[in-house]
Order: C-alpha cells, then structure tokens, then sequence
C-alpha cells in the first residue's frame, strides 16, 4: 500500500470516528432533552431510524450510535428502541447484520427490560416476510432462507449472554404461535425454525414439542373425520380402476401430484407438518443413517411426556398420536416403554375412569396395528391384559347382575383391547407352532360368557369380527350370546331405551375410539405405510356348513345376524378400521 493510500485510509478513519463521535453525542442530548421534556430532537431521532431502513450504512450509523449510549437507553425510551429493534437487518449483508446483533447484545446484557421486544422481534422473523404488494407464492425462498439462519444467529448470542433468557422464551414461543387459518407455509416455517432453535437451547426441546403438538392437535380436531374416510374410498377406487399393466413404464403425471394433495385445507396443513415433523424424528434418531440409540432415547422420552401430557387426553385426534407410533418403530425398547407406561395409567385406581379407558385404548391399538411388534411381545402383551380380567372376573362377576359401566367401564374397555388385538394378529398368533394352544390358554370363552357381558357393552363392529375370526378358529362361539343380548336391548314394542342401555351408548362414545386407525394423510402417509398393519380380509369360510351347529337354536347364519346398535355417537369417532385403505 502506498504512502498516500495509507494516508487516505487513515484520514477516512478519522473521519469516520469524529462522525461516531459527534451522533453518539447527539444522541445523548437528544435523550437529555426528552427527560426534559424537550422531544424535538427525540422525536427526530426516532424518525431517522425508520426513514434508514432502506440504506444498510445510515442503519449501522445509528446503530453503532446506539450501542455507545446503551447504558443510557432505559425503559423511558422504549420508542427508540422499538424503532432500532423493527428495523429490516436480517436479510442485509453481514455487516450490517453483525452491527445489528452486536447491538442487540449490548442491549440485552445492559437493559434487561428490553428482553422481552428482542425474543418477540426474534421470533416474529421465524415467520416468512412477505414485501408489501407481493404473494406469499412471490418470496424468495434463498432470501427467506437467509433471514432464517441470521435470526437464529442473533437469538443464540442472546440465550448465551443472558443465561435467564428461555424462561422468558417460551411465552413468546407460545404468543407468536400463527393462527390456525394462517397459510401452511407459515406454519411450515415457524415450526421449522422452532425445531432449530430446540437443537441450541436443549432446555427447551420438550416445551417446544409441547408447543407444537398442542397445535398439531388443534388442527387435527377441526378435520372432518368422515370426509378423510369418503376421500381415501374414491382414491382407492380410481386407483383399482387406472392401475397400469406391469410392463409399462409411468411416470408422475400432474394428475397424479394433485392426488397427493388434500382436499380439506386443514388436513392439507396438517400433512405437510406431520410429514416434516416425521423427517426430523428420522434424522434425530440417526446419524448419517447409523441408528443413535442415545440421541433417540432422548427424544423418545420428550415425546413420551408430551403425549401423555397433551396428546393422551385428546379423545378427536386422529393423526398427531402418530408421531409416538413413528418412533416407537425404531427401538423394541420404546413400544415396551409406551405399552408400560399405559398399562400403570390402566391399573392405577386413581386414574380418571375415562384415561383407563383411554390407555386400554391405546395398549389395544398399538399391539394391534403395529407391526413391528414382535410376536412374543403380542403374546406377552395379551396374557398380561387375559390374566387381569380373568382376576376381575373372580372378584366381580359373582356379585353382577347385570352389565355396569360407571362401575366396570375400564374392564369392558380392556376386553374390548383384547378382542381388537386377537382380530388383527390372530394370523400370527395362531400360525405359530402351539399357537392354537396358546390361545386356547387365554381361555376367551370364561370372558364372554361371564355375567359382566363385554360383548353386549363393547363396539359392535369389533365384537362382530371378533365372533367371526374366532368362529372360523374355532376358539369360542359367540353368536348365541350376541343374539340373546341383540334381543334384550332392542325390544319389539316401541319404547326407550332404559337408562341403562343409554349408559352403555355413551361408553361406545370412548369405546368407539382407535387411537392408531388408519392414517389418511397423503404425503406424511408414506412414513407410516411400511410398519402399519393393515386388515386382511379373513378366507372364505368353505365348511360353514359344518360350523353352522352354533346357530341352529337362532334360525340364521351368523352374516345376518343383525349387530347391537351402540355407536350411535359414531360421528366423534372413526371406524375401527375393518377395511383397507
């Protein structure tokens, strides 16, 4: 460098430093003066800040200005400051963006009244901005981008220089959750951007899942659960019917994208978060596609207590509670876990009634539908469930006379989880060698024959299947006992139904609830699909002929009997899943 460019360079220093020097200045009196009631310089210095917000240098002018009076910008000044925290600095260049989080953190370490407005402009940019007259469809995704990773560099320097800063965190994190009508790229981005930050403030990872499945839920509920149902039915037929010849090549034509696409907005938005939240419990659980068992117990565990916390009680969800059936197809040790932790809520007496029968539920549809379930897991799974109504049986049956559901609705809601696991893995079960013996064992006819009556009280769809599979076993008859108590709870005369049978309608209200029925979101579906145990329609019964002394006393064949009409609350709940999808 030349002796007269040094010159330059340096005169330019000094320039630079008597301008530092000379607004610092005028920033101090104008602060002055405001105390003084005097506002005019104030008043200006404030409108300086918003006019710069387009020209980057006037922006590190003032703010570097700023950061040399921090120790004077009390709460007095709270216009100021608001002003200098709105301005537009995380998609400028780094050296406006690294004098605007230089700032921020002198302001955050010298003014903690300040705490709050700097997480809440944090946390507003997890948000994608939209420029005024442009669409959302019109932002730069590489520019969005770049906010995103400057915000979070600017939120980690403050959580590291102001060690209090989570607890406050979490309201704001709570606070700038969007609207449930808001477009799904924005919740896109902001539950992206909340998984990030989990990743540097650990503290925060099991509220930040809290937060975020509490919202999953709130959309979930609003889904029409009978319109998903009705979709999947004419996606399956189209599929059958356009199904391409084997040997010819396809491709994914734009028709076939849009079927991806839901139909129902909420379950639209719905969908693409459960698929992205999906993607992130895959890449925690593995590192470069080696399976951490560390990395992923620790995320079970947080997920473990967020269902039991928000996800568990929420009888009309049908898709969040599948993030718990995702992970817990990475490990046997996690489907262990979870079947415990429901079995102590089942057996606790000190649970509500309704969460007993909900953790039946549970226990019932995982085992059932999941099917990496090992088989002695099943086996251990039903013989732990058999043996403890078979011991509620020994206490209460001898004293019932009749079925009670306010006193015994946990134990119909176990049965009701046992038949619902024999119908679903009974093909496992019994091709087993001494599988027969094994059922045989769990002695299923002492349990439908007892005066307490599960199959009056339990679904009737799932005590119809279970009759049927059981039939074609020959494990236990059950149509007699169905068609006795078809007789007594639908009276010939015209009359209503007594306060009993009223009762046991509004069991099935619970009782008509599958956690794991099948999922019918499109895109996330495919993260499912692979460890999700379908129905497989049962074999046609060629020796029924045989079979059908069961039914001479009644006069029909099982496939007429007509079923107990308990589920008249049906629209709360989804079928029990006896068809594919």
């Amino acid at each position: 460098m030349s002796k007269d460019t040094e010159n330059e360079t340096s005169q330019q220093d000094k320039g630079n430093l008597r301008g530092e020097v000379l607004l610092s200045g005028f920033i101090k009196k104008a602060l002055l003066a405001f105390t003084q009631g005097k506002t005019k310089d104030y008043d200006s210095l404030v409108q300086k800040l918003i006019i710069c917000k387009d020209k980057p240098a006037d922006m590190r002018k003032y703010l570097h200005g700023l950061k040399n009076c921090i120790s004077s910008l009390t709460k007095e000044y709270d216009t100021l400051v608001g002003a200098a925290l709105s301005l537009p600095w995380s998609d400028k260049e780094d050296e406006t963006v690294d004098e605007f989080v230089d700032f921020l953190m002198n302001l955050v370490s010298s003014q903690t009244y300040y705490l709050h407005a700097c997480l809440k402009m944090l946390i507003k940019n997890f948000s994608p901005y939209v420029k005024k007259g442009s669409t959302l469809e019109e932002i730069d995704l590489d520019e969005q981008q770049k906010r995103f990773q400057n915000t979070h560099k600017a939120l980690q320097v403050v959580v590291e220089i102001v060690p209090t800063a989570p607890a406050y965190l979490l309201p704001v994190i709570v606070q700038g959750y969007l609207y449930l009508k808001r477009s799904v790229t924005h919740h896109e981005f902001y539950v992206k951007n909340l998984l990030e930050l989990s990743e540097y403030v650990p503290s925060l990872h099991e509220d930040i899942l809290e937060v975020i499945c509490s919202h999953f839920l709130k959309i979930d509920v609003e889904i029409p659960k009978q319109e998903l149902e009705n979709a999947q039915d004419d996606i399956t037929q189209f599929d059958v019917e356009l199904e391409p010849d084997s040997d010819e090549e396809t491709t994914k034509t734009e028709d076939e994208e849009k079927t991806e696409k839901m139909q129902n907005e909420m379950a639209e938005k719905l969908d693409i978060l459960m698929n992205m939240v999906f993607e992130y419990i895959k890449k925690a659980c593995y590192n470069e596609e080696k399976y951490n068992l560390d990395s992923a117990s620790d995320l079970f565990d947080k997920l473990l207590e967020v269902f039991l916390k928000v996800v568990f009680p929420t009888h009309d969800s049908c898709h969040v509670q599948f993030l718990i059936f995702y992970i817990c197809s990475f490990d046997q040790i996690f489907v262990n876990k979870f079947l415990e932790v429901c079995w102590t809520k089942f057996q606790d007496p000190n649970t509500p009634l309704i969460l007993r029968q909900i953790a039946a539920a549970y226990i019932g549809s995982l085992v059932a539908r999941a099917n990496y379930i090992t088989l002695s897991v099943v086996q251990t799974c039903l013989e732990l469930l058999v043996n403890w109504i078979h011991g509620y049986i020994d206490e209460f049956d001898s004293t019932s006379g009749k079925p009670d559901v306010n006193k015994h609705g946990h134990f119909y809601s176990l049965c009701q989880a046992i038949f619902y696991i024999f119908v679903f893995c009974h093909p496992q079960l019994l091709g087993h060698k001494d599988g027969i013996k094994f059922v045989r064992r769990l002695n299923f006819e002492r349990i439908v024959t007892c005066k307490l009556n599960p199959l009056k009280v339990c679904l009737s769809t799932v005590v119809k299947m279970f009759a049927l599979v059981t039939r074609t076993n020959e494990v236990v008859f059950c149509y007699t006992i169905i068609e006795k108590n078809n007789r007594s709870i639908l009276p010939v005369a015209s009359s209503s139904f007594s306060s009993s049978v009223a009762k046991l309608s509004l069991l099935n209200q619970l009782d008509s609830f599958f956690p794991f029925d099948p999922y019918f979101l499109k895109r996330s579906r495919k993260c499912i699909v692979d460890i999700y145990r379908e129905w497989e329609d049962l074999e046609p019964d060629h020796d029924e002929d045989e079979e059908n002394d069961d039914y001479l006393d009644l006069g029909k064949t099982p496939e007429s009997l007509p079923m107990t009409s308990l589920n008249s609350l049906s629209g709360m709940s989804i079928s029990p899943g006896f068809t594919k999808t």
